[in-house]
């Protein structure tokens, strides 16, 4: 096990959330700036069971309690209607007494001191009406943000649904893309979390062009000489090809590319690769065999 680094976090950035639908999907996101603090507070309960007067075991009830607190400097009437379901009118925020919070997802960061970020994602809760506490202005402005609360529940299912996703960038295999589609996600397949990482697909490197050792070669009746083929790239899947003669009466080639010569003239022998069908030529010259 190797020995940790030495890192902190601070800071908060990064804020966006969306609407988790009836079938738990979020269709939209919208990032909100000014984003002041950020609490995220997950409880799990323990209870100690007593046997053979003392502890026995200790059982867990997962987590119980999930909830994120928010300061940002402007709850908007945008924000304010994705999240609580109010309605605008001629500029005016209107807040019936049946008010019901939509469902909501959220994602932010928090920066680590090797410059990496860790995110946050909590995946499906609702979130109290903003608190204001603005003071009169005396000198320099001295603002106060809005503060809310959200409570947060599995998604999926009650008993084993997931809470909350954190993802470290200084984590082997972080990819953003992917977990933010876990966050948001807007189909059923973007929302299947798979139960371990799935390997990754070798990657098949394909022949991209074939050379002979010689394009020409001269031999006397009844000699003969190997040709090398060599194929591009030198670690392709397929190395292999067959090896033809376009005159055998000529000169003939073996599946090992031996040209042997038979008879005076010409031909080309040609290597075709089984991957790609690239192809190396070779001209063969065919003489008389010289007599002592």
């Amino acid at each position: 096990m190797a020995d940790a680094k030495k890192l902190v976090k601070f800071g908060a950035s990064g804020f966006e959330y969306g609407i988790v639908d009836d079938t738990e999907l979020v269709q939209k996101t919208r990032k909100m700036p000014g984003l002041s603090s950020m609490k995220m507070d997950l409880k799990n309960e323990l209870k100690t069971i007593a046997a053979d007067d003392g502890p026995y075991v200790i059982l867990s009830g997962g987590i119980t309690e999930a909830t994120e607190s928010i300061e940002i400097y402007d709850v908007d009437s945008q924000m304010k209607q994705d999240l609580y379901g109010i309605r605008v009118v001629s500029g005016v925020e209107i807040y019936p007494k049946n008010l019901t919070p939509s469902d909501v997802a959220t994602i932010f960061r928090t920066k680590l001191s090797n410059g990496k970020y860790v995110w946050v994602g909590m995946l499906k809760g609702k979130f109290s009406l903003p608190s204001m506490d603005q003071k009169t202005v005396d000198g320099t402005p001295d603002p106060a943000a809005d503060s809310i609360e959200g409570s947060f529940v599995p998604r999926g299912d009650e008993e084993s649904g997931n809470v909350v996703l954190i993802g470290r960038e200084d984590n082997e295999g972080f990819d953003f893309e992917q977990f933010h589609k876990w966050v948001f996600p807007t189909t059923e397949e973007e929302a299947t979390i798979p139960d371990a990482d799935t390997p990754p697909t070798p990657q098949i490197k394909h022949v991209t062009a074939a050379t002979l050792n010689k394009t020409t070669v001269s031999l006397e009746v009844g000699a003969s000489e190997t040709l090398n083929a060599t194929v591009t790239p030198t670690d392709a899947a397929d190395k292999t090809g067959t090896w033809v003669s376009d005159k055998e009466s000529i000169a003939t080639v073996d599946s090992a590319g031996k040209v042997t010569a038979v008879a005076e003239g010409s031909a080309n022998i040609t290597f075709t690769t089984k991957d790609g069908s690239f192809t190396a030529k070779c001209a063969v010259t065919v003489t008389a065999k010289t007599t002592a």
